[in-house]
């Protein structure tokens, strides 16, 4: 159940977990230790009583006044201080990813589904690539995000090379008939690894420099992996397809006790009962593992650590106990809901006892010296625990399915497949199914996508990478001309890839979801089929979400719709100026090389270089030159309208570019990069004074990469030169600390706009492979951060900001500002960028955790007197009887983002080295207390500074278009009227005037309660690009409004919504339900009148 005032983007958050009372079970110890936690019954999920009327419906924890008559259900609220729910106290389940899951289709699972079987149906090349892994197979898959593109090759790879491990390992069992033994279910692991070995190298598995041994250890993982898998459910043991048959020891004896009563086992039942309870253990990891397999490699996360098992559990060294200290576990649940099948009168409470008696002495008997059974358990001795043991792989058969006729049971409650049948009770902790027998022809089985896969997927190898900007460049040509000559298979882009590459050959393109335009469609299919003497196939996969169910629907709107042309308007005050300073840097570098034989190529030889003036201080002394002819380019170059604006005559431009105090763009610059060298020199000595000499020569190294960086990139990134033609607030996430080689290749960088989200502390990003999560702020010495405070109002939406305290009402309806939901505070600009922290990892499972920033709010205007009129006004010819319209044109708007953290809790951040993590909630609605003493996240070494609670924001400058509205008007809260008129005119805009619609945005701003709230129509970049300008005119208006009235008056779609062809586009889909064209075409009618 979600509160109803909850406005957060993620839709985990904000959500409260009920369960009926009589659900409710005892946590299962074993879990609880795989996972790394204490037992400790309901403590980490306290419960709080609900009732649920039937009559209402009410969820109320003093009962619903609704007089039902009904009786009410009892709930149970359960209250955890971890964020996502980690264990289910219905079933016990743990996970650390969270055990409650949204019951819809994921982004990746999908696609990667419909790439997998799309790359085995494409044709191998009949050139010199063929020889190579893949035989010369290319897939080009396409996302819109740079992070979804960045998360689906790892992803895809990761699934693929699974289904074909499982593959080689059936086909070693079952492939070879003439291998009797094998067909025979005879073989153990150590017989196995010979044979999938031969078969992986029959399909070219292996790298041409991994050694035989490498190869066996690698195999050896492989069957480990199947041997204790975590996914067992589409696994080869889940899916009916292999069975891990325990080898009992000779001679051996049933203990007496479970041959009496009440058990009265058969030899044959006494022989499953072991298998079962043992099999318990496997399953959980308690085994050892081959001599060239280390338990604790990456391989096995998330549960890669050893594991062992006594009478009784140590959490604290990975220790599970056969009987449970508290709570319960796996084999003394399957005991009593065995017992209680076979003699059902028993009372509950003497069943678990019963229960837990036999357990107790099944530990006996199977560790006892003289046991048969001893060997199945091999004993340890460690050090802290005395003797453990672990369940010895060397005793099981791996039996395949189909050749032995081994009969398979699956529970009809949930799903699970065993091999052992004790009174038709399910092995699964707490469940209540019944076991049914299945056999290979059954219709679950033949319709499993998985299970085909396993017994028909060619084997041939893929290999996946990423494409998207987050590449150094030298580092995305490699993996670019890799792709073009076969050695990479699969290349997962961003829109990188969209314009001007020619990859060849190319046979099949995967789109991950619905393009925003005909023009993004029509690029991405163009990469296929570039021959003549080829075909190529477009696979376009539609999300679930509005945009792209839409285009699902009528898909030739997409592939054959109409692409409009590019209009690009060149007057930009940002864009000339980056051009302005483009002209100095170039003359500065032609006299640099006459007059004192310096050349600049590289960030060292400019800022920093070892016996020579730096390049900053001769540009310090070219600039007390005449510089007569600069002036005159300048002139000639700058256009006539903006000379007065930039200060060229006076040179007024130049202070922001450098000056003495330090604060121009190019000083900053110079700080920085002399603030890494220091820093790096600092640790570089440090770490060679303590005789670590690897890491001294990690810090030497990257030094020379901040040296050795291409100048004229850099100060494109820095906002000094242009860039992409756009003006940008980039900012990077430093990754150069950390001691990696992936560390090096990437550059990490994103608009402001973005990066507060991306890069926020505690949120993840995807790049070469690896999870990256950011650890801090950017500390630029000499420099703070600039503080303002801020607050949404929560009645109107208004937003407020302030460098000093916030009034607690509202300046338009004087509501609390500080009340629910929390929507205010202090925040930051974190302008110098961002820091990763030193931890990283393998991209798993689960896509990156990212923390969301706000929608963009109109905040303010630069300068009231910079440009336009200070008061909107009436544009006559549509300013009717019943409706007046008035406009406000500015080149200096200001447009506002936060992001707020987790619940709009903030961050902690260190204001010394600027280590940051989110403010996490609990389970009361309370923030976490800030950590006195944390590691500074570029040096690893312990920091004890101050810290203060602090959101992300940022605010941009770029041309805004007032439209306001008085008259005889809808109610002023009437959010759908505003929002479905400001979207037509969007369009309108866009149709009438050629205008890209991704140039163009709006939002909503409040005056005042007594009227509705101002348009606020914006061009969607950064410094503007004067496309809002051409609607202050008053001639166009009037068009522009009456393209959006036929725009919304003549679609076809019912009145009281909304579709693709009036309102609605990819950017918009958070307003969808909200979107109705009846309401903006009756508005506008009136407005037109």
């Amino acid at each position: 159940m979600r509160h109803p005032t909850a406005t957060t983007e993620d839709l985990t958050k904000g959500l409260s977990y009920f369960v009926l009372t009589a659900q409710l079970q005892q946590p299962d110890e074993d879990e609880a230790i795989v996972s790394g936690e204490e037992v400790d019954g309901l403590d980490t999920e306290r419960l709080e009583p609900f009732t649920i009327c039937l009559g209402c419906g009410a969820i109320e924890g003093a009962g619903c006044t609704c007089r039902s008559t009904t009786p009410p259900i009892v709930l149970q609220r359960v209250l955890s201080d971890q964020d996502p729910l980690r264990r289910c106290v219905a079933c016990g389940a743990r996970s650390p990813n969270g055990v409650v899951y949204r019951f819809l289709t994921g982004q990746d699972a999908p696609v990667s589904v419909l790439g997998t079987s799309l790359y085995q149906l494409l044709p191998p090349t009949d050139d010199e690539t063929a020889v190579l892994p893949g035989e010369g197979r290319k897939l080009l898959v396409f996302a819109d995000s740079r992070q979804a593109a960045a998360f689906f090759a790892p992803y895809l790879e990761r699934t693929y090379q699974q289904i074909l491990r499982r593959r080689v390992i059936l086909k070693a069992l079952a492939g070879d008939e003439a291998d009797h033994n094998a067909r025979a279910g005879h073989l153990r692991l150590q017989d196995l690894t010979g044979r999938v070995l031969a078969v992986a190298e029959h399909a070219g598995l292996f790298r041409a420099d991994q050694s035989y041994d490498e190869r066996t250890t690698l195999v050896n993982q492989w069957l480990m992996q199947e041997f204790i898998a975590l996914d067992s459910r589409i696994g080869l043991e889940g899916l009916g397809l292999l069975h891990f048959r325990l080898v009992p020891p000779q001679n051996w004896a049933p203990p007496q006790a479970l041959l009496e009563s009440p058990w009265n086992f058969t030899r044959e039942e006494v022989s499953a009962l072991f298998v079962a309870m043992l099999t318990t253990l496997r399953q959980q990891g308690v085994v050892t593992f081959p001599p060239n397999v280390d338990p604790r490699d990456a391989a096995f996360e998330p549960r890669n650590v050893e594991l062992f098992v006594r009478d009784y559990a140590d959490a604290t060294q990975h220790v599970l106990g056969w009987l449970p200290k508290r709570g319960g576990n796996r084999r003394v649940d399957y005991l009593v809901r065995v017992l209680r099948r076979r003699r059902p009168e028993m009372a509950p409470r003497e069943a678990e006892q019963t229960a837990q008696e036999v357990v107790k002495g099944l530990w006996t008997y199977f560790t006892n010296q003289q046991s048969p059974w001893r060997g199945h358990l091999a004993p340890e001795q460690r050090a802290r625990q005395g003797v453990v043991y672990r369940l010895d792989h060397r005793f099981w058969e791996w039996a395949p399915v189909a050749e032995t006729g081994t009969p398979v049971y699956r529970c009809n409650r949930c799903f699970n497949v065993t091999y052992t049948n004790l009174e038709g009770v399910c092995p699964t902790y707490g469940c209540d199914g019944d076991l049914e027998r299945v056999d290979g022809a059954a219709g679950a089985w033949v319709s499993n996508h998985y299970r085909h896969l396993y017994q028909t997927l060619a084997p041939i190898q893929l290999s996946a990478e990423e494409h998207t900007a987050q590449w150094m460049p030298k580092v995305a040509s490699e993996i670019q001309s890799r792709f073009i000559d076969g050695r990479i298979n699969v290349l997962s882009c961003s829109t990188t890839f969209e314009l001007g590459v020619d990859v060849g050959s190319l046979q099949a393109v995967l789109m991950r979801n619905v393009p925003p335009t005909t023009a993004n469609y029509v690029q991405r299919a163009g990469r296929a089929g570039r021959r003549t003497d080829s075909a190529a196939l477009v696979l376009t996969y539609a999300q679930r979400r509005s945009h792209d169910l839409t285009h699902f629907k009528e898909p030739e709107r997409m592939v054959s719709g109409h692409v409009r042309p590019p209009v690009v308007v060149v007057r930009n005050e940002k864009i000339v100026r980056r051009h302005v300073h483009s002209v100095l840097l170039a003359a500065f570098f032609r006299w640099a090389r006459a007059r004192r034989e310096r050349e600049f190529r590289t960030v060292g030889t400019f800022f920093a270089p070892e016996d020579a003036l730096s390049g900053p201080h001769l540009l310090e002394e070219y600039l007390r030159e005449p510089l007569e002819p600069l002036q005159e380019a300048l002139r000639r170059i700058v256009p006539p309208e903006l000379h007065h604006e930039l200060g060229l005559d006076d040179w007024g431009w130049l202070p922001q570019l450098t000056n003495g105090e330090g604060t121009g763009i190019l000083d900053l610059a110079v700080r920085e990069v002399t603030g890494d060298l220091d820093l790096y020199a600092q640790l570089e000595r440090e770490a060679a004074s303590a005789r670590r000499y690897k890491q001294a020569d990690h810090f030497h190294r990257v030094a020379q990469t901040v040296r050795n960086r291409d100048l004229l990139g850099f100060l494109g990134s820095r906002n000094v030169l242009p860039k992409y033609g756009f003006p940008t607030d980039v900012v990077p996430l430093r990754t150069n600390h950390i001691p990696l080689r992936e560390a090096d290749e990437v550059d990490l960088q994103r608009d402001l706009r973005v990066a507060i989200s991306e890069y926020a502390p505690g949120s993840e990003i995807v790049a070469a492979k690896r999870i990256w999560v950011g650890g801090g702020l950017y500390i630029l010495s000499g420099r703070d951060w600039q503080t303002w405070y801020y607050a949404v109002c929560p009645n109107c939406g208004r937003f407020h900001r302030s460098l000093k305290p916030l009034d607690p009402h509202c300046q338009v309806c004087n509501a609390n500002l500080f009340g629910w939901p929390r929507h205010y505070g202090q925040y930051v600009r974190p302008e110098f960028g961002f820091v990763a922290g030193r931890d990283t990892r393998d991209t798993g499972e689960r896509p990156p955790h990212r923390l969301y920033a706000s929608r963009v709010a109109f905040s303010n205007y630069a300068d009231e007197g910079q440009e336009g009129p200070n008061e909107p006004q009436f544009i006559s010819a549509l300013s009717g009887p019943t409706v007046q319209v008035m406009t406000r044109y500015s080149r200096f708007g200001k447009l506002a983002l936060v992001n707020p953290g987790m619940d709009n809790n903030g961050f902690t951040i260190c204001t010394s080295c600027g280590w940051a993590e989110p403010v996490t909630p609990t389970a009361t609605g309370r923030r976490t207390r800030r950590k006195a003493q944390h590691d500074n996240p570029r040096t690893g070494q312990p920091c004890k500074g101050r810290t203060e609670n602090w959101h992300l924001g940022h605010e941009f400058i770029t041309d805004v278009l007032e439209l306001r509205f008085t008259g005889a008007l809808p109610p002023a809260n009437e959010y759908a009227v505003w929002l479905s008129t400001l979207y037509a005119i969007l369009e309108g805009t866009s149709e009438t005037l050629s205008i890209p619609r991704d140039d163009l945005d709006g939002t909503l701003y409040r005056y005042s309660t007594d009227y509705p709230p101002a348009l606020v129509l914006y061009d969607n970049v950064p410094g503007g690009a004067g496309h809002v300008r051409r609607l202050s005119e008053g001639k166009v208006l009037p068009v522009i409004l009456r393209a959006a009235w036929d725009r919304v008056a003549r679609c076809e779609c019912g009145e009281e919504t909304s579709c693709y062809e009036c309102l609605r586009n990819f950017y918009n889909q958070f307003y969808h339900d909200q979107l109705k064209r009846g309401l903006a075409r009756d508005f506008l009618s009136r407005v037109l009148q």
